[in-house]
């Protein structure tokens, strides 16, 4: 898999810790843009585990996925990755919670 990334990626320091921003910046409607922001998350985590960049804690640190959308249509596409899933099976509370354990 070739390497993608963000237009920006904000390093911001919380208390003790980092925080990361990832901004995107979009003129189109992109009907999987949840899966392409989920993937840059992944890129920049696989990242910071590679170079040893972790927070003390050794936990990953947050990362906000910010999309600027200024093109000419309104916004139709999905705006969470588990609209473009069949998570039916999945009780939707679980998901709300942010809760993506590995099965």
């Amino acid at each position: 898999m070739g390497e993608r990334e963000g237009d920006t990626i904000w390093r911001v320091r919380y208390g003790d810790e980092w925080i990361y921003i990832l901004i995107e910046f979009q003129s189109t409607v992109d009907r999987f843009m949840a899966v392409r922001l989920m993937t840059y998350i992944g890129l920049l985590y696989q990242n910071l585990i590679r170079t040893k960049q972790l927070p003390k804690s050794g936990k990953l640190p947050p990362v906000f996925p910010l999309l600027l959308y200024n093109g000419k249509q309104p916004w139709n596409s999905a705006t969470a990755l588990q609209d473009l899933t069949h998570y039916r099976f999945i009780h939707t509370e679980h998901l709300k919670k942010g809760h993506d354990d590995l099965l």
